[in-house]
C-alpha cells in the first residue's frame, strides 16, 4: 500500500519536510500541496516569518523538485469549498492557469485535485496531461453522482460516508474500471464518519 501525504512547510527548528518524505519515500506515492496564498481546503500555506510570498513559492518549488527526484508524484490542491464571487470568474481561471503553468514549467505536475467543476474543465482543456481528481469535499458517493461529472474528472475520491460501505465501494470501483478512471478513499483523521477514535 502506498500513501499520499500533505505538504507542510518546515519551521526553522524542524527537520525539513523533504527529508521526512525521503525517509518514507518507498511508501509514498504522492505529495499533495496547495500553492502559497491560494484557498485549498487545508490550512493556508503562508510565508514563514520574514519570508516574502515569492520566497515561499520558491521554497515550495524546491521541495517539490526534491519530491520529484525521489519518484514521488505531485498533486496540486485547488480544493476550496468556496471561491466566493471569483468561483466562475475569469480572474480565478487566470490565476489558477498561472499557478499551473508555473508548477508545470518548474517541476511538472501529475494530479490536480479540485472541488470546482469550473476548474476541472479548465485543467482538462488546457493541461490534458494532468490527472483531474474529484475532491472528497464534493461528497460524491453514488454512481449517479460520478456520471454527472464523468467528463470532467479522471479520478474520484469517495465521500467519507462510504468508506465502510464495501458493497457501494465495489460498485463505484467497477464503474471506474469500465471507464478507465481511478477511485480512492481518504484515510486520515477525518476519514470515517462518526469515528470514535
Amino acid at each position: 500500500m502506498k500513501f499520499a501525504v500533505g505538504y507542510q512547510p518546515s519551521d526553522a527548528d524542524e527537520q525539513p519536510f523533504a527529508e521526512v518524505v525521503r525517509e518514507f519515500a518507498p511508501s509514498i506515492d504522492e505529495v499533495y500541496f496547495a500553492w502559497p496564498g491560494s484557498p485549498s481546503g487545508r490550512s493556508p500555506t503562508s510565508p514563514a516569518p520574514g519570508e516574502t510570498a515569492k520566497e515561499a513559492q520558491e521554497r515550495l518549488l524546491a521541495d517539490l523538485s526534491a519530491f520529484r527526484a525521489m519518484g514521488v508524484r505531485l498533486d496540486l490542491l485547488l480544493n476550496a469549498s468556496c471561491y466566493g464571487p471569483r468561483a466562475a470568474s475569469r480572474d480565478l481561471a487566470r490565476s489558477v492557469h498561472e499557478v499551473l503553468v508555473r508548477v508545470m514549467d518548474s517541476v511538472g505536475l501529475d494530479v490536480a485535485t479540485t472541488m470546482s467543476p469550473v476548474l476541472a474543465r479548465l485543467i482538462k482543456d488546457e493541461f490534458p496531461a494532468v490527472t483531474v481528481r474529484a475532491s472528497v469535499n464534493m461528497r460524491l458517493g453514488t454512481v449517479k453522482s460520478f456520471e454527472y461529472v464523468a467528463d470532467l474528472f479522471d479520478a474520484f475520491t469517495v465521500e467519507r460516508e462510504r468508506n465502510r460501505d464495501l458493497k457501494r465501494l465495489g460498485e463505484l470501483r467497477d464503474w471506474c474500471r469500465q471507464r478507465d478512471k481511478t477511485l480512492q478513499v481518504l484515510a486520515n483523521s477525518g476519514c470515517l464518519r462518526h469515528c470514535s477514535v
